[in-house]
């Protein structure tokens, strides 16, 4: 599994399969929080509907600490 984490944006990508490729997602839906604070997350899906990966809005609220110190740094 690899994360990336784009600290000037807080977001963060889960990838769930190797090397996802943004054209290779099909679809992708958006999940609002419970509540605003929490930011929002968006589940990619390939054309069999396969998870691909996870975008998640301020990530550093909504993830453990543990998964960013070990998330690639974009920005």
């Amino acid at each position: 599994m690899r994360i990336t984490w784009d600290k000037s944006v807080n977001a963060a990508y889960v990838y769930l399969v190797d090397m996802v490729e943004r054209q290779g997602v099909a679809n992708t839906v958006e999940l609002e929080p419970r509540d605003d604070r929490h930011g929002t997350l968006y589940v990619d899906f390939d054309a069999s509907g396969r998870v691909m990966g996870i975008e998640v809005l301020v990530a550093s609220e909504r993830l453990p600490r543990e998964l960013l110190d070990q998330a690639e740094i974009i920005g």
